[in-house]
């Protein structure tokens, strides 16, 4: 842990590491031809590098790991061991010094701080790596989180419509729901979201797009954090009052209950692969943590999977009960 750091021997484990991973002319080119300081070149060598050994692995030189610490401030480890950190706008420097004043003081003592780390060391090695950083940081004084409560105003659908020089309409549609991710409902609302656009073999897919050829593309897509359903379509200009009345003849098809087991069946089983599949991806696990954390939860998507495969049609049908429209966009093309 109290290892000196030193730019040569840095520089040259890294440059070692290139030769292996991508050659000797891309290490040039990245210190060379890239219009950016020493420092920042630096630091697009160690991400570039680090992405690489994710992705491909070299466990001659152990494990890197490039850590989002706070605001701007990135913790690197070499082979399990926290070499530096590095704060935007500056050189690498040796973590001791780093978080030491500077415009992050304040946002580093009342922030709230997640760590997350993917590799192959133990949560415990990690942890320990991790600690003296930890204690260099300014004296904590949390600040307090409000609670958020989301609400559901009933109004009239507020109507959109803009134009601009485009060849093709856009159509979306805004609609408001009270379960959110800390729902026990969510899991349903994310199975009828599947059902109705977001999944390959959805209502909007196959009824709206295949069947009648309303849309160049339909799909649905859900904020679970604010209770949103958004409608997003490619349409004809011509074709907007008869495709915005499609759309929602849809979801009305979802509330009445008139969803086929194959339908039921087929977004159940993309969406627990959706799900699954994202364990295989880093990005995804960093994603899917950052917001169960935002949202104070612990679950996993194995965990969302399990609860998506208990979901019952009756269960579906509720959670389409509870959607409203609210709003209505529609950017259409400059009239001749």
């Amino acid at each position: 842990m109290n290892q000196k750091f030193s730019l040569s021997s840095f520089l040259g484990d890294w440059a070692l590491l290139f030769c292996g991973a991508l050659g000797a002319p891309l290490c040039v080119f990245t210190a060379y031809k890239v219009p950016f300081s020493w420092g920042e070149a630096v630091v697009m060598a160690v991400l570039i590098t680090g992405f690489l050994t994710l992705m491909f692995g070299l466990p001659k030189y152990g494990p890197y790991c490039i850590v989002p610490f706070g605001a701007g401030v990135l913790a690197y480890t070499y082979g399990g061991q926290i070499s530096f950190v590095y704060t935007m706008g500056r050189f690498p420097a040796p973590y001791g010094n780093a978080i030491q004043g500077g415009p992050w003081q304040a946002l580093l003592a009342t922030s709230p701080v997640e760590l997350f780390y993917l590799g192959q060391q133990p949560k415990e090695a990690v942890l320990a790596q991790m600690q003296e950083l930890a204690e260099g940081l300014p004296e904590r004084t949390a600040l307090v989180q409000p609670t958020t409560r989301v609400e559901c105003p009933r109004r009239p659908v507020q109507v959109v419509q803009e134009t601009m020089d485009v060849t093709q309409g856009k159509l979306t549609l805004g609609l408001r729901t009270p379960i959110t991710v800390h729902d026990p409902r969510y899991p349903a609302l994310t199975l009828l979201n599947t059902v109705y656009g977001a999944g390959a073999t959805s209502k909007l897919m196959e009824k709206i797009r295949e069947e009648q050829s309303l849309c160049y593309y339909a799909g649905s897509s859900m904020d679970k954090f604010k209770g949103i359903m958004v409608v997003s379509s490619g349409i004809e200009f011509a074709d907007y009052e008869v495709a915005k009345e499609g759309i929602l003849h849809q979801l009305d098809l979802c509330r009445q209950g008139e969803i086929t087991q194959q339908e039921l069946e087929s977004a159940r089983s993309y969406l627990i692969s959706a799900l699954r599949t994202g364990n295989d991806s880093p990005g995804r696990l960093d994603d899917y943590a950052i917001g169960q954390a935002v949202a104070g939860l612990s679950g996993s998507m194995e965990d969302l999977a399990a609860q998506v495969q208990a979901v019952t049609m009756d269960q579906v049908v509720e959670a389409a009960n509870t959607l409203t429209l609210d709003t209505v966009y529609f950017l259409k093309g400059v009239e001749a």
